[in-house]
Order: structure tokens, then sequence, then C-alpha cells
């Protein structure tokens, strides 16, 4: 959210941090902040980082793109236009995702409407913004949605929780139509227990076999379940993190789980 970002790869561990952020004169202080989306541009064959500034409602002042270049002394901001007026959530943070060379994440319509923001890496250009069909629970102003967005077979998803354990994913089947399918996802009967009422389960999506994918944080372990709906057979791993109250997860890349 600050000026600077950090890149880390996690197989190696190493950590590179990104040029300052070039926020247009007279806008940094501390009510600015940033927001940066990395994905893969399929035909130029790199890594390339969307950044945002934004003001205190959410309001974009500027968008700048970055190439991660083989020499990194050369990384340097370019501001790209954007077509789409939108702002940007501030009260919860919210992921991108990328989809064959696409980077999508979510924004605010004009007209207060939720929507997923589509930006094209190849041309560094905004493609279209799609409202999702979703609103907001409790009339909040803000993103309540279960999880962030998800690849659902190459097709951008989002869930939303429902009661009795159960979750409802919007799937966006067609982007310039904003033609949207859904579908109910349950939580198997067998992971649920008492200590579900403080540590909720929460659907993250599906594996690459069609194993669908359950979060829930217990103190400071996180339990993945990844369950068979064929079979009812449900799979746990646990994972060892640093916070208690918070979770950074990039479950667009979980098809490259060797057991699913």
């Amino acid at each position: 959210m600050g000026p600077v970002a950090t890149l880390i790869n996690p197989a190696t561990g190493k950590c590179t941090c990104l040029p300052r952020f070039p926020f247009k004169a007279g806008t940094f202080d501390f009510r600015v902040k940033t927001k940066t989306y990395i994905g893969f541009d399929q035909e130029g064959l790199k890594f390339k980082v969307l950044g945002l500034s934004i003001g205190e409602e959410g309001e974009a002042n500027t968008y700048q793109i970055l190439s991660l270049d083989l020499d990194v002394e050369s990384w340097k901001w370019r501001e790209v236009n954007c077509p789409i007026e939108h702002s940007v959530p501030v009260i919860c943070d919210t992921n991108s995702i990328c989809i064959n060379g696409n980077l999508y994440y979510t924004g605010r319509l004009p007209n207060r409407e939720a929507a997923v923001i589509q930006f094209d890496l190849a041309t560094e250009s905004f493609s279209s913004s799609n409202p999702i069909p979703e609103k907001p629970r409790l009339g909040m102003d803000m993103y309540s949605w279960e999880s962030g967005l998800l690849n659902v077979d190459g097709k951008v998803g989002v869930s939303v929780a429902l009661p009795h354990h159960k979750s409802r994913l919007w799937v966006l089947e067609d982007p310039v139509n904003n033609k949207w399918s859904s579908i109910i996802v349950s939580t198997p009967l067998s992971i649920l227990g008492p200590s579900t009422f403080v540590n909720r389960i929460i659907f993250q999506g599906f594996t690459r076999k069609g194993l669908s994918i359950f979060s829930q944080g217990q103190g400071p372990t996180l339990c993945l379940y990844y369950h068979n709906k064929e079979t009812e057979e449900v799979h746990t791993d646990h994972i060892a993190r640093a916070y208690m109250w918070q979770m950074f997860t990039f479950w667009n890349y979980v098809h490259t789980f060797m057991f699913a």
C-alpha cells in the first residue's frame, strides 16, 4: 500500500524492491495509497506489474505499468491511460488474477456497482469492466465476497458465502456481453465441527482435477481441505502462517500441487 512494493520468489526466498511509485506532483501524502497487481504477458513472455495510486475514497489518480525485464536496472514505471472510470477498495484488500495474458482485479463503477476490471498485458490497455451480479451484503459499501478472484477453467470466478455452509460461485462466461453463470458449492459435512462457528471455513476454488478447495484458520495454522465430490474423500493439509489474523493467498497457482 506504500510507494514501494516488493517482489518475493517463494521458491528461492529472494526478494526485490520495485522502483518507487511515481506519484503525480502534489498528490503524495499519507492519505494516498498504492496498489500493485502482477501478471504474465504471454506475447512478450515477461511479467508486468500494474500500479495504481488511490485517494481516500478509492479514486485512482494515476495508472502505471512496469515491465520486469532481466535487466533490473532498466525497470521503469510508464503511465497508461484508463478509459474505464472506477475506484478500488480501500477498507479491505483484494487480489488480482492473471488468465491468458489478461489481468483482472475488482473495482467499483460510478454507479457503485462492484465489477471485475480487465487489463490486457500485451497491449497494456484496459479491455472491459464487468459488473458482478452479487450485491454486497448487509448494505455495506465494501467488498464482502468470500474469496478473491478465482481461475475457474480459464474463466474469472467470484465466490459469495451463503447460509448453511454453502457458497455461490459466479463465473464470467462472456465478458463482452457480461454473461455470468453460477453454481452452488456445499461444504462437506465431514469437515464441519464446533470450531466452524469460530473459525469459518471458506471455499477457495477448484484444483485441475476438480477437487473443491476449502480453507480454515486455526490459530497459527492454516488448514486446507481438498474435497472429492464423487467419493466424498477429503485430503487435509496444514500450513504454518506468521500472523493469526492475516492470510495471503495465491489460489490461481493451486493447479501445480502434485497431489491435486
